[in-house]
């Protein structure tokens, strides 16, 4: 199991590495050329600048079993139910792994 996230404009990076290292589950981490990461616990995989080259490179990394949460965070409201919906991701990974 594996978390791959579109790391361009997420704001939160720093939970999601800090929840995967608690339950011990690898990181990849896509960016474009016009960002720097080094988390010290991710794979960081980095593509072009065009449009969309994060969300097609994702996308080329799925199979066909994996599950698919993607949120998008337009304004602060959003943010707590991403966070919730992140607890709840982590809950049902926790209760799956053990």
């Amino acid at each position: 199991m594996q978390i791959l996230v579109d790391a361009d404009a997420c704001p939160v990076k720093h939970i999601i590495v800090r929840l995967a290292k608690q339950h011990k589950i690898s990181v990849t981490m896509l960016i474009d050329t016009s960002h720097v990461l080094d988390d010290g616990y991710s794979t960081v995989i980095t593509v072009d600048k065009e449009a969309d080259s994060v969300d097609f490179a994702l996308m080329g990394l799925l199979s066909c079993e994996d599950n698919v949460n993607e949120f998008e965070i337009y304004e602060k409201p959003v943010l707590l139910s991403f966070v919730q919906a992140f607890r709840v991701f982590f809950e049902f990974l926790r209760n799956k792994i053990v």
